[in-house]
């Protein structure tokens, strides 16, 4: 069995071109087909990648959403979510609290509904207009969103990081899967380091200069390749 996971942006989806669109997506049906799974990798959020999936009927087994935060199934159900610990939102709003103030405090679910489950994001309105330098320290590991009274942190993450948080899910060891990968904009790079990765003519200019990532024109030609390789 082999694994490819593709960005969507550009490069499955390459700009709305139709045809090669198209192509993509067959090439993606003979790959699964003969056996093998096959994973979007995104920085979409869920609701916005799935209206994408269903309007052009693209086959897929796994979704990784929100650049490696959320990742869902064929059915659109998540089946993983880097959400918020305790002593991390403690941690947060106490120096916010300190600094600003905090007037109210909403914590929400990865599709931005009120939850009060294990939250994948927390927003918090302050008593004062907040400066971004003031909490510039605190950005390590988690994505933090200013605007004027409001502040809103949730985990950063990467499409490597989401791509290893599904094998294990799934109890897959990488040393013994054939993972291959595609992309063309500068959040795929760390991805296409760890996994045989492939980048598209029409890549970012940064990731061009990469010169040991090789290229192929499209994803229909990488599953074309892929399959050949393990007859």
């Amino acid at each position: 069995m082999q694994i490819l996971v593709s960005d969507y942006d550009g490069t499955l989806n390459p700009f709305y071109f139709k045809p090669l669109f198209n192509k993509n997506i067959d090439g993606i049906k003979e790959f699964k087909a003969n056996g093998n799974l096959f994973v979007i990798s995104t920085a979409r959020k869920p609701k916005h990648i799935l209206n994408e999936i269903h309007n052009y009927s693209i086959p897929y087994d796994y979704l990784i959403c929100s650049n490696g935060n959320i990742i869902l199934d064929n059915n659109g159900y998540a089946v993983y979510i880097n959400g918020l610990t305790e002593s991390e939102i403690f941690l947060y709003l106490d120096i916010i609290e300190f600094l600003y103030g905090i007037k109210n405090i909403g914590y929400y679910d990865f599709e931005g509904n009120l939850t009060f489950d294990t939250p994948y994001s927390v927003r918090v309105d302050t008593n004062k207009f907040i400066k971004s330098s003031s909490l510039k320290d605190l950005e390590f590991g988690m994505k933090i969103s200013i605007f004027l009274k409001k502040i809103s942190f949730f985990h950063q993450s990467n499409k490597r990081a989401g791509l290893l948080a599904l094998l294990k899910k799934l109890k897959l060891s990488v040393k013994n899967l054939n993972i291959y990968s595609i992309g063309n904009s500068i959040n795929d790079i760390e991805m296409l380091k760890e996994f045989n990765g492939y980048k598209v003519p029409y890549s970012n200019p940064y990731l061009l200069f990469y010169r040991h990532i090789p290229m192929v024109d499209s994803v229909y030609t990488l599953t074309k390749k892929l399959q050949h390789y393990n007859k």
